[in-house]
């Protein structure tokens, strides 16, 4: 669809109510759209000296305003993880499996193919978010605030040119065997009637964990190679009273791509979210992660793994803020950076003055392929509280030499070699998934990435 949200002001609601009603929207949502749509006709760009757009400009992630959009739609896919058996395993862990096909066979061991629109099993309902909009009560109340479309310029044009996203729901006590997997699989139409118009994809995720519920969701996204689309992609977290989620996000977009990804979540008493992010894809991506701390015994983890070639470059800004005593936190993000590539980190504690009992660690490492590679680290606390224990660290090295020699007399081409060294610097944060089916696809998931990068 085409939308232009500084046309004639009556032209540009009319198109923003034809999208809402193409999906049955109910009258609430409609008008959140119309209120971000006038947010989005409003609000000035982003000044360029914001420091979290300091290295890498918002101009590219954004949309020219006076110009046509082209919203894409996306095809979502809810699937199952299978258990795997021990020797699997190893198989995948050890590299066995990473040939260039390894990620289409990792999909067929490691995923049921009921190719489902939504689910509803073991106390998780998964439905797209368009349906959610229609059938989920409550959601203008709790999810959609009124001032949603207010907080910056993405989520004033997510508000209003949303056309993708999944609503999860996890109930009381629910405990499913099995990790679920959400793909969103976004496509341009090509009987676009304005092909001049710019490609824009924008999806809002929800994650509802309701008291003592315990699960393991999956969330990817990819986009078709040649298609120079930007994605702006908002995912929110409400973690009730003694629930555990782990969450794996899989950034996997074309390297034509431009990706803003933005995290939030809150926290209740005892409540723990485990992200692991994979950012794998797209040549620019920006990452925002905002964890809120409010209740006692909180505790999030942030762990993350990115890989950049050619001249990709990866932006992760992550900012916890613990507001109640007795919280914790843990980041980590491993960063492997080849070609002529950069990975910039960003880390942000901060402990308000009654976070007392506060434990917070963060940490970055780096490992640079080659000698045009470009990583940065800035971790920062701000504490405000006396009685904490909060420490933060950064590393980078090559790769060594040694063992690609070891690996290389042993049969191992240089870029099998390589692949191995990159999956052990990865496997302490895909380990951390508590899933060993989910952490054997994305073992194989970084492999395949990097074997595709050389071999093309």
């Amino acid at each position: 669809m085409i939308v232009n949200i500084k046309a004639n002001l009556e032209k540009a609601i009319e198109d923003i109510v034809q999208l809402a009603t193409s999906e049955g929207e109910p009258r609430w949502s409609v008008n959140i759209r119309k209120a971000g749509l006038v947010s989005a006709r409003t609000m000035p760009d982003i000044d360029p000296k914001n420091e979290a757009w300091r290295r890498t400009p918002a101009r590219f992630f954004f949309p020219d305003r006076q110009q046509p959009i082209n919203l894409v739609g996306e095809k979502m896919v809810v699937n199952e993880f299978q258990t795997v058996s021990e020797d699997e395993a190893a198989l995948h862990a050890y590299g066995i499996n990473s040939r260039s096909e390894a990620k289409d066979s990792a999909q067929a061991e490691a995923l049921t193919h009921g190719n489902y629109d939504s689910i509803n099993k073991d106390g998780v309902q998964i439905l797209p978010m368009g349906q959610a909009l229609k059938q989920v009560k409550g959601l203008n109340d709790f999810f959609f605030e009124a001032e949603c479309h207010q907080k910056d310029l993405s989520c004033a044009l997510n508000a209003a040119l949303r056309t993708g996203g999944a609503y999860v729901e996890i109930a009381p006590g629910a405990a499913p065997a099995r990790a679920f997997h959400i793909l969103h699989d976004i496509k341009q139409d090509p009987s676009s009637a304005d092909q001049s118009a710019q490609p824009l994809h924008f999806s809002h995720s929800l994650i509802r964990a309701s008291e003592r519920a315990h699960a393991v969701v999956v969330e990817s996204f990819q986009s078709q190679a040649g298609e120079a689309l930007k994605a702006h992609s908002l995912i929110e977290f409400d973690i009730s009273s003694g629930a555990q989620v782990n969450y794996i996000l899989v950034s996997d977009w074309a390297k034509e791509a431009t990706c803003l990804t933005t995290i939030h979540a809150r926290m209740g008493q005892d409540a723990s979210l485990k992200i692991i992010f994979a950012g794998i894809g797209a040549g620019l991506a920006k990452t925002f992660f905002s964890e809120d701390l409010n209740s006692p015994g909180s505790n999030a983890e942030i762990y993350g793994v990115v890989f950049t070639d050619n001249t990709a470059r990866s932006d992760v800004d992550t900012y916890i803020h613990h507001k109640a005593p007795h919280s914790t936190s843990n980041v980590l993000f491993n960063c492997a950076v080849a070609g002529n590539s950069r990975s910039i980190f960003a880390g942000n504690i901060y402990v308000d003055g009654q976070a007392q009992k506060t434990d917070a660690y963060q940490k970055n490492q780096n490992l640079l392929l080659s000698p045009q590679a470009r990583a940065e680290s800035m971790p920062k606390l701000e504490i405000i509280a006396d009685d904490v224990r909060c420490t933060h660290g950064a590393s980078f090295t090559d790769y060594d030499e040694n063992q690609l020699f070891y690996l290389q007399s042993r049969g191992l081409n240089e870029v099998e070699a390589k692949s191995l060294i990159i999956s052990g610097f990865f496997r302490e944060v895909v380990e951390r998934s508590d899933d060993q089916a989910v952490a054997n696809w994305l073992f194989v998931l970084t492999q395949s990435r990097f074997i595709h990068s050389n071999a093309s």
